[in-house]
């Protein structure tokens, strides 16, 4: 008996591997990748071409959170501090310390910036073991909000055209009236690892799967025909992501290569344009369905593009055929591709999963 299941699923590999082949027949690496060597580097012209920003930040920096306003570019990092980056010269402009109107606070190590959000009322920071903390515009001045039970951080945040801000964490989904002085918990079922801000209409996706509200957070839709669309029999966290462009919503749910649960699950990337009204599957599917590894996919100039752990790839014919662009020629276990689209500017740098 023993024998016999070593056999199946000997098979079973075989023809899944065979499978996954013959699908990647799409794949084509005609022009040489670029090898990506530093912490950060930029793209002007669609992959084509890289340049690294690394000139002016330390070579053993972390990166921990990437936002980009015009044309600077704001890097998260260690000690309560945020580092800007001028992307036109690739100069180093400032270094803001979040943490400096705590007077009697010293910065450690661990006082990670682990999101930084620019939304109407302001700029907005998540410092690990300290909190959130605002900036007014044009203002270099870092105050420290009342934060609600957020545990080890926030996910994701958003303002609404009334100013009403939303908070998702491993804790559900707070809303505060009143810029950040109070927060009340308007989803219960944590743990949200995604959500936006589509039309007016709040989108999450958490360990209970994909809700919906139309009316700030008062009343919540459980959107479980998404989870039928994409062929999902669980909530795992990291497998799934929910993210809009060009006026429409987009689902993903990436093929993990080391699930050895669901061997059978394919990627799958459906979109909505009518506000989750309808469901569609995307073209693309064809050709991703069996890409194990997928981590991320993405819209930019025309060109599709999606990430593994350790590459970037580019497709310019609508998922016809693939092209490798980027790659980490080292790899290291710890450390993943991360991507941010800010005008004609493609922005890749060194992410940190794990310990």
């Amino acid at each position: 008996m023993q024998i016999m299941n070593s056999i199946l699923i000997s098979f079973i590999i075989f023809i899944n591997c065979t499978t996954i082949n013959k699908e990647n027949d799409s794949i084509k690496s005609t022009d040489t990748p670029f090898g990506f060597t530093g912490n950060l580097s930029v793209s002007t012209d669609d992959g084509n071409n890289w340049i690294s920003l690394d000139n002016d930040i330390p070579n053993e920096i972390r990166i921990l959170a990437l936002k980009a306003d015009a044309q600077t570019l704001s890097i998260g990092s260690e000690y309560g501090e945020i580092k800007n980056i001028d992307l036109r010269t690739s100069k180093l402009l400032t270094t803001e310390k979040v943490l400096a109107s705590l007077i009697s606070k010293k910065p450690i190590k661990e006082n990670s910036v682990t999101e930084i959000f620019t939304l109407p009322s302001g700029k907005y920071a998540w410092v690990l073991a300290e909190g959130l903390f605002r900036k007014n515009e044009g203002s270099d001045f870092w105050q420290p909000m009342n934060t609600p039970e957020a545990g080890h951080g926030i996910i994701k945040m958003v303002e609404n055209k009334d100013g009403l801000l939303f908070l998702a964490c491993e804790y559900g989904v707070f809303k505060s009236v009143d810029k950040c002085k109070t927060w009340e918990k308007v989803f219960a079922k944590g743990y949200i690892n995604d959500m936006i801000l589509h039309q007016g209409t709040l989108w999450l996706k958490g360990i209970h799967g994909f809700h919906h509200s139309t009316d700030s957070g008062k009343t919540w839709t459980n959107d479980s025909n998404i989870m039928e669309m994409i062929d999902s029999h669980t909530n795992d966290d990291y497998n799934m992501k929910i993210f809009e462009n060009d006026n429409k919503i987009y689902v993903l749910k990436a093929n993990n290569a080391l699930d050895l649960i669901n061997i059978g699950s394919r990627c799958s990337l459906i979109f909505s344009e009518d506000q989750g009204k309808t469901w569609q599957h995307h073209p693309i599917e064809k050709q991703i369905k069996n890409q194990a590894s997928i981590q991320n996919i993405f819209f930019h100039q025309g060109n599709i593009y999606y990430t593994t752990k350790h590459e970037l790839m580019k497709s310019e014919d609508k998922g016809l055929t693939w092209r490798k662009v980027l790659y980490i020629p080292q790899i290291t276990e710890n450390r993943s591709i991360r991507v941010l689209i800010s005008g004609d500017n493609l922005i890749v740098s060194k992410d940190y999963v794990g310990c």
